[in-house]
């Protein structure tokens, strides 16, 4: 069977979604599946064409997402014609992979990472109209009929059918976690007390409006912290927006910022935190919440979408989700007053498993 998985990032780009379905593709080749990528060129100096762990992946001569969900298909075309099924996810590439599909009489299957709903209105670093044209897009993607719709959370697949997509299209199955990879990482040490950090994709929902804010008091109640924010450089308008609130702010002798780290370096930068801070506004699954269960390092968080799904071992829940609530979660962190929940695994053979159940 041939998977033609389209995507609008795959790596190395850095978020949840891109590390799901390089986990995914790699495995499906495992299982003696052929499997090609298509996705954007998000940056000039990758190859746009490269075997990754026995994945073709394709990349288009798109460096904007946009670009990739209106231009490319007449691209596709030929790809499609080649494969059995199509793969793609929520949200930029789920146009171009549908009609394509559809024109060529392939089944399309499409991946909800989160559906936000009336959650666009409220996030930052959108002007209105964009606010506007990504709630109208969300629609109009959960119009589209496709043959399958897979969620990675129980909160993703609630929020499916409070869309109106019938149940008996919906398989739930959760993102997975290599924990043989963490266990290689995993180091015994003492973190520092006053070091919590925070690492992922600057999506608007990730909450660093709060963060920021949050820091913003610590620092004028002269509480005694360092944040490290470990963070990618795109895209640029949010990052340029958070490094200008960083100095509006003046809490830049509280921060330590990292880019483009290593896997290797990443875990050791978490653990050198007492905890990690999940300050979102919504979350589909959270790689950042399994990971630090597998660590065991603590987390305080929003608790907003997949979370309470999620987050295990150690954890400090925000009251609300505000600049007020997380400061005061921050605080509890910084002196240990943590809550527990029986830590909760997503084994990547479970995952696999379901996956191949959907397939065949």
């Amino acid at each position: 069977m041939h998977i033609l998985f389209v995507l609008e990032h795959y790596f190395p780009y850095i978020g949840g979604a891109e590390k799901l379905f390089k986990s995914l593709t790699e495995s499906m080749v495992k299982e003696g599946f052929e499997v090609t990528v298509l996705t954007t060129k998000h940056d000039s100096i990758i190859l746009s064409n490269e075997v990754i762990g026995g994945v073709n992946v394709v990349r288009l001569p798109f460096n904007n997402r946009f670009l990739f969900t209106f231009f490319s298909f007449p691209f596709l075309i030929k790809f499609v014609k080649k494969c059995d099924i199509v793969h793609t996810t929520s949200y930029n590439a789920a146009v171009p992979a549908f009609f394509a599909g559809k024109f060529c009489k392939k089944p399309v299957y499409i991946t909800f990472h989160e559906v936000w709903s009336g959650l666009w209105f409220n996030l930052p670093f959108y002007s209105f109209v964009h606010k506007i044209g990504y709630y109208l897009f969300e629609k109009m993607i959960l119009k589209l009929p496709f043959d399958k719709y897979i969620a990675v959370s129980e909160y993703t697949k609630k929020c499916l059918l409070e869309s109106g997509i019938k149940e008996s299209k919906i398989e739930q199955i959760y993102n997975a976690i290599d924990y043989e990879l963490i266990a290689q990482y995993q180091e015994q040490k003492t973190p520092k007390k006053h070091v919590f950090s925070y690492y992922g994709r600057l999506g608007a929902s990730k909450g660093l409006d709060i963060l920021l804010g949050a820091l913003l008091e610590l620092k004028e109640e002269k509480v005694n912290f360092t944040c490290q924010l470990i963070i990618p450089q795109y895209p640029r308008s949010v990052y340029y927006e958070i490094i200008d609130i960083i100095s509006k702010y003046e809490i830049i002798k509280h921060i330590e910022i990292y880019h483009e780290l290593s896997e290797k370096e990443l875990y050791h930068r978490i653990q050198d935190s007492s905890f990690v801070v999940i300050p979102s506004y919504s979350e589909g699954f959270c790689f950042v919440a399994a990971e630090c269960s597998a660590l065991q390092i603590p987390v305080v968080s929003s608790g907003k979408g997949a979370l309470r799904e999620t987050v295990s071992g150690k954890y400090i829940e925000m009251l609300d989700l505000t600049i007020k609530d997380l400061k005061a979660a921050l605080e509890k962190g910084i002196s240990g007053e943590w809550c527990y929940k029986e830590n909760r695994i997503f084994p990547m053979t479970e995952m696999i498993q379901s996956y191949l159940k959907v397939y065949s």
